[in-house]
């Protein structure tokens, strides 16, 4: 948590630029997923656990990046460069990203708010709430928030036949999640809602 606050990142993908071999890759629309060693790991080729629960997607096993996960939620991020799925199946192909959230040992309530504006793009918007505690036996932690954004770009997307088109005002994102949590004794229970829209116009 703490290498996390000291490196300024303010999303997760910030995060993993941090990490040699990883690099966010953004497709025609301006989503934003993954590159694991000059590999494109959009579908299905990174795995990705939120609270050990996999957030990959179940038709084509993609994971997109970009504005979706709140560092303020985050107690650690654990990378796996290198095949994976031996252990943890065929999404692992390339490297397992493990987040763990705050929990119990919070110890209290967290709330924080990010607006990102970058030349007239008003790129985000987070509103989180966390809450943590230990009762006896009993732990108990509950996360939400609200996010929405422009998309990512207002450039001009150029392909490799020099053929082009701007990206102004093409996409737009927006999101709600909820994570419970509670542990009693050797019991651990989780439930997550993640509903996370994308908007290509």
């Amino acid at each position: 948590r703490e290498e996390i606050e000291n490196s300024g990142a303010r999303d997760l993908v910030d995060v993993l630029r941090l990490i040699p071999g990883f690099e966010p890759l953004a497709d025609i629309g301006g989503a934003i997923s993954l590159g694991s060693r000059g590999i494109n790991a959009t579908e299905g080729k990174v795995l990705l656990l939120v609270d050990d629960q996999e957030f990959n997607e179940m038709f084509f096993g993609i994971v997109y990046f970009g504005n979706q996960y709140s560092l303020d939620q985050i107690d650690r991020i654990e990378v796996i460069r290198g095949p994976g799925s031996a252990k943890y199946g065929g999404h692992a192909g390339l490297a397992v990203i493990k987040i763990k959230t705050k929990g119990p040992e919070l110890n209290g309530l967290q709330t924080s708010f990010l607006h990102g504006q970058q030349d007239g793009l008003n790129s985000r918007n987070y509103l989180n709430i966390t809450f943590g505690n230990r009762y006896d036996d009993l732990g108990l932690s509950i996360s939400s928030s609200i996010k929405a954004g422009d998309g990512t770009s207002n450039r001009d997307y150029v392909d490799l036949y020099g053929d082009s088109y701007s990206l102004q005002d093409r996409s737009d994102y927006d999101q709600i999640d909820f994570n419970l949590g509670l542990e009693y004794k050797a019991f651990d229970l989780r439930f997550i809602i993640d509903r996370y829209n994308y908007y290509n116009k």
